[in-house]
């Protein structure tokens, strides 16, 4: 027996087609969910960096995985911010975090504070894919 969120199944009677589709599922409504959120906490001046996030609805169907993306230049520098205050604020993430936040490193000068909206989104959210899992397990009889 495994215990999802207070839901008790046994992993033998969900089979494999099902469990892909409970993870499509939960990985469409946590992608919904991430995607509000980080436009929610984009900081705004035009609206361009709001607009420009989004998330891969297709891939989630076709490989049961998601990719966010904001598709303005200047996004990274917006999330992780640029010289000391990128410095302070990058090292307080995860190391993959960290990772990709290396690749937009400047030349140290910058001057415009963090203000993120992406990593707070995903990880805050990532409770809801359980949560959609056991959901769709227990609803769906099909």
């Amino acid at each position: 027996m495994s215990d999802i969120k207070g839901i008790q199944i046994s992993l033998k009677e969900v089979s494999p087609e099902r469990l892909k589709k409970a993870c499509s599922y939960a990985l469409q409504k946590y992608a919904v969910k991430v995607d509000n959120d980080a436009k929610r906490l984009a900081p705004v001046n035009f609206g361009r960096l709001r607009s420009a996030i989004g998330f891969d609805a297709a891939q989630i169907v076709t490989t049961n995985t998601v990719t966010f993306f904001c598709n303005v230049d200047y996004a990274a520098y917006m999330e992780f911010g640029t010289g000391p205050y990128a410095a302070k604020y990058v090292t307080s993430l995860e190391p993959e975090w960290q990772s990709l936040a290396q690749q937009f490193k400047g030349n140290g000068e910058g001057r415009v504070p963090a203000h993120p909206f992406l990593y707070p989104a995903i990880t805050r959210n990532y409770p809801l894919i359980a949560e959609k899992l056991a959901e769709f397990i227990k609803n769906d009889r099909s």
